[in-house]
């Protein structure tokens, strides 16, 4: 079988790109490389998990939060945050020229201190203190 795979160059037939080991010895070498391949997959799922918790922990030391920020800070899911933003619920910043939204964390510190309650029951009775404030 191994004289079937070493195929002349100069024929038409495209040669393999791995060739069957010959020996033993090769076997061995397969196995080796295949191990040390696995063990650089798994370090680099690791490495991958360290960035990932590193970046949330870069959270804590920022100003200014974006969703994506203010999710891993809070807890809080995306469509929550949404929500609460359009109905003017969250503090959030006020620059009008920008279509993406953030938040100032002293503010957010301050709501989430000064506010725990986020239930709906909450929203809704806000919702409808504001819906009353405005038929006047």
């Amino acid at each position: 079988m191994n004289e079937q795979m070493n195929v002349p160059s100069d024929s038409n037939v495209d040669t393999p790109i791995i060739e069957l080991p010959r020996e033993r010895e090769s076997v061995a070498a397969y196995d080796r490389m295949l191990s040390e391949l696995h063990e650089l997959v798994n370090c680099t799922k690791h490495s991958v998990t360290l960035l990932k918790e590193i970046k949330t922990l870069s959270v804590f030391n920022k100003k200014v939060l974006n969703v994506e920020d203010l999710k891993l800070y809070t807890g809080l899911s995306e469509g929550t945050i949404y929500n609460l933003s359009r109905k003017n619920l969250i503090p959030k910043g006020e620059n009008s020229e920008m279509r993406k939204l953030f938040f100032d964390k002293d503010r957010i510190d301050a709501w989430l201190l000064g506010k725990p309650d986020i239930s709906d029951e909450y929203f809704e009775e806000l919702f409808n203190e504001k819906l009353l404030k405005n038929r006047r």
